[in-house]
């Protein structure tokens, strides 16, 4: 069932090719075209032709449902905008999500968009990459971002690559090689606090020389701010899901489906309501997680896996 994922990806890259649309794999492409969750491009690419070419495909390989999930566009400036769709199969617990990234963005400016076909590498024949040097600078700023989360795993990876990179993608900023030899040493010896001030101030580099240049776009800073309100409030990625249990057998027993399901990575993650505070539900919410909530009465019509579905359907877009 693992060839479903990975022919879905081929065909996407195929069907991009094949219509000359300018795009790169941001990352997660080293073990191409096996994709373990979810395939990250960069394109202009038209969202009315995107939905004809994953629709196509995944009508050719018998998905359940394709979602579109727009919380992460409507809405959002052109720097910010992520379309975002996720192929499902509930039955056998596959899961594809595609994002569609307009540019790869750093304090809602753009840190690097795709102005032309020279400005990508390859990554075997016929898989547009952005360049090595852009993703592995860029892993500075995601350290910095993750450093207090328990995704260990990541922050190892992201710290590899960045203390490899000998080539530096420059946003030609005051100070900005020796800020990237302190950056590297400090992280060598794991002075993280330092290493956080550091980026800060070459973050505020960056910013001040974007907008100094494109002085008439200011107000993207406060449309950043409007966009992280939409996020919190109105566009959670995930949701709330009430299902009934009247013992501890039941309990357990969806307790392993929602691990599963968090093991397909058709949700992000799960929890019980009364396990995160109030004041951090929404941002809980903010990615593809679920809140459990025990309903009062049974209904016996349903599965948890009809549950599920329903929620799916009436959370996102279905194509």
């Amino acid at each position: 069932m693992t060839n479903i994922k990975k022919n879905t990806v081929k065909s996407i890259i195929y069907e991009l090719n094949q219509k000359k649309i300018l795009y790169g794999i941001l990352r997660n492409y080293k073990n191409f075209p096996n994709i373990k969750s979810d395939l990250d491009l960069i394109s202009n690419i038209d969202i009315s032709i995107i939905k004809r070419i994953l629709k196509k495909i995944s009508k050719k390989y018998k998905w359940d449902y394709l979602f579109y999930d727009n919380s992460k566009s409507k809405f959002f400036s052109e720097n910010n905008k992520i379309e975002t769709f996720y192929f499902v199969d509930f039955n056998n617990l596959l899961f594809l999500q595609i994002d569609f990234f307009r540019s790869l963005s750093l304090v809602s400016i753009p840190y690097f968009k795709i102005e032309k076909k020279e400005s990508l590498e390859y990554f075997k024949k016929n898989v547009p990459i952005i360049p090595i040097k852009v993703t592995n600078t860029y892993h500075s700023f995601q350290i910095a971002k993750i450093l207090n989360s328990k995704r260990n795993e990541k922050i190892k990876r992201y710290k590899k690559a960045f203390l490899q990179n000998n080539l530096v993608f420059e946003k030609k900023v005051f100070f900005e090689k020796n800020i990237i030899k302190l950056l590297k040493k400090n992280l060598k010896k794991n002075n993280f606090f330092c290493f956080k001030l550091l980026i800060s101030f070459y973050k505020f580099l960056i910013f001040t020389k974007y907008y100094f240049l494109n002085f008439s776009k200011i107000y993207l800073i406060f449309y950043r701010i409007f966009e992280l309100f939409l996020l919190y409030f109105f566009c959670p990625t995930g949701f709330n899901l009430k299902i009934f249990y009247n013992n501890i057998r039941k309990k357990k027993s969806y307790e392993k489906y929602f691990n599963k399901l968090k093991k397909s990575q058709i949700i992000n993650d799960w929890k019980y309501d009364n396990e995160v505070p109030l004041f951090y539900r929404k941002i809980f919410l903010e990615r593809r997680n679920i809140l459990i909530k025990k309903e009062k009465s049974v209904n016996k019509k349903n599965t948890i896996q009809n549950i599920l579905k329903e929620k799916f359907i009436k959370h996102y877009i279905k194509i």
